[in-house]
């Protein structure tokens, strides 16, 4: 019971779901989210303010329940961050007389999104007979879509790109996760094949592309984690994590995608029952988690939610102490982060206490369970007085045994 309602609670529980998801691989300068219902706020470290100031002006105006999912908003505000410089440089590499590309450059960096769009369009009527630049103009036409939230207008962009040039893996890889993430499922399987097949065979003559194969196997081992073909899962994610790997030697950052992805193994081993190799997935994450965070708090959260995997992996192999432990953990860690950012982690403090809670009731230890549980109420009966929509519906689910 104690794990149906943890996951009830954690509605993205898997570390890997939130820094791995299908999407474009992050650049330096990792955004962090703060701030207070109505006035959130986006910090990019590195990031030009201009960027910034677009950012959180789209965030603002279409950003909603985000005080449940915390980092799913930190993941979407890199991936919108990466893709808005993404598009700026394509057009800063256009030609010296790209007078149009020029313009929706400068207008890009101006936040007028719109205008920028418009210009693009006058590009695409100008450049029709050329296929390859057609290609590339229909490819940066479909970013100002994404950074306006409207991913739908966006689409027919990277598919007449694809169509255009099928053998251009950027092309097809941005077409596939829109798919992906719209559900196309079988579409986006058949287009990340071909891009995986394009990858190995440049990372053959230039391992410097090898990052590239990682991340679309991985994408394809989400894709087949979605529609439960769980084996091909399994295959596609022990592969990247080979990789990644064996790319860690060199770089130690790789090393975050190396953890996420063993939290991605071990929720799948999870699901098909192979507790042991869970655990030890889980728990080889953590220590990378933990290496990580002492030269880079960013990924504290990380080590918080690799803790909570471990929570409930050891609860439901009725390992009740060790579990216990993992949440007192995390609980610990969330603690500390809800003091500099109480909106933002509040609710996963209030989650966490509500775990330990029903630990302890599975138990037969009320006396043990009721200060987390009441504490637990506590907060989320402020929280629902400020959200009701969100909130309230968790009070009835406090401690449930």
């Amino acid at each position: 019971m104690r794990k149906l309602i943890l996951l009830y609670f954690f509605t993205a529980i898997a570390v890997w779901a939130q820094q791995m998801s299908i999407g474009s691989i992050a650049q330096k300068g990792v955004c962090a989210v703060a701030g207070v219902t109505g006035n959130v706020t986006i910090n990019c470290p590195g990031v030009d303010p201009s960027v910034l100031r677009v950012l959180n002006e789209q965030f603002r105006a279409r950003l909603k329940e985000r005080d449940l999912h915390i980092d799913q908003i930190t993941k979407d505000a890199n991936e919108w961050k990466d893709r808005f410089l993404d598009l700026t440089t394509r057009l800063a590499d256009a030609g010296v007389n790209d007078s149009l590309q020029r313009r929706a450059e400068e207008l890009l960096k101006e936040g007028k999104l719109d205008e920028a769009g418009r210009v693009l369009d006058e590009v695409l009527t100008a450049e029709e007979k050329n296929v390859d630049q057609l290609a590339k103009n229909q490819f940066n036409r479909a970013a100002p879509f994404e950074l306006s939230l409207e991913p739908l207008r966006a689409l027919p962009h990277y598919e007449k790109a694809y169509n255009y040039r099928p053998n251009n893996p950027a092309y097809g890889q941005s077409y596939a996760i829109l798919l992906y993430k719209q559900g196309d499922f079988g579409k986006a399987e058949v287009i990340f094949k071909g891009v995986l097949e394009m990858r190995r065979e440049m990372a053959k003559g230039n391992p410097q592309y090898l990052p590239d194969v990682a991340w679309t196997l991985t994408n394809l081992g989400f894709l087949y984690r979605a529609i439960q073909r769980l084996k091909e899962s399994e295959d596609a994610l022990t592969e990247a994590l080979q990789t990644y790997r064996g790319l860690a030697k060199a770089n130690p950052q790789v090393y975050s995608y190396v953890a996420a992805t063993l939290n991605g193994l071990g929720l799948l081993y999870d699901t098909t029952h192979r507790l042991k190799e869970s655990a030890d997935a889980y728990t080889e994450a953590l220590q990378t988690y933990r290496d990580l965070a002492k030269g880079s708090p960013q990924y504290v959260p990380d080590v918080a939610w690799t803790l909570t995997n471990l929570g409930v992996l050891y609860g439901s192999t009725q390992r009740l102490e060790e579990s216990a432990d993992a949440d007192a953990e995390a609980l610990q860690i969330r603690r500390e982060l809800a003091k500099a950012n109480p909106q933002a982690y509040l609710p996963v403090v209030a989650l966490t206490l509500n775990s330990l809670g029903t630990l302890y009731k599975s138990k037969n230890q009320s006396t043990e369970a009721a200060p987390f549980c009441n504490e637990a109420a506590a907060i989320l009966k402020q929280l629902a007085a400020q959200n009701p929509a969100i909130y309230s519906p968790l009070l009835s689910q406090v401690c449930v045994h």
